[in-house]
């Protein structure tokens, strides 16, 4: 049986393109990072690191993509692999 445990690395992917189809969809609906926060409840500060890759709470990821009207869908075939990782990223 192969190795089960999760690679870190595949969070850190998964969270850099996550936070560019923010910075994409923000810019694409002409909002600065202020506005964006403003309209989800949250830090400048917190658009920015999401923005950046950087860690972050479902809860605020949640609040981005509602208040970008977005969706997520990502799924690991190999939970080994950053290979394995596909990121769907939409907007409604």
């Amino acid at each position: 049986m192969g190795n089960n445990k999760f690679s870190p690395a595949i969070g850190d992917e998964a969270r850099r393109l996550i936070g560019l189809w923010i910075k994409s969809r923000r810019k694409e609906l002409g909002w600065s990072q202020a506005k964006l926060a403003e309209i989800a409840g949250i830090r400048q500060g917190t658009v920015k690191d999401l923005e950046l890759g950087r860690n972050y709470e479902i809860n605020t990821l949640v609040s981005i993509l509602g208040s970008m009207r977005g969706k997520l869908f990502i799924e690991w075939a190999d939970i080994n692999s950053i290979a394995g990782i596909d990121i769907n990223l939409s907007a409604n």
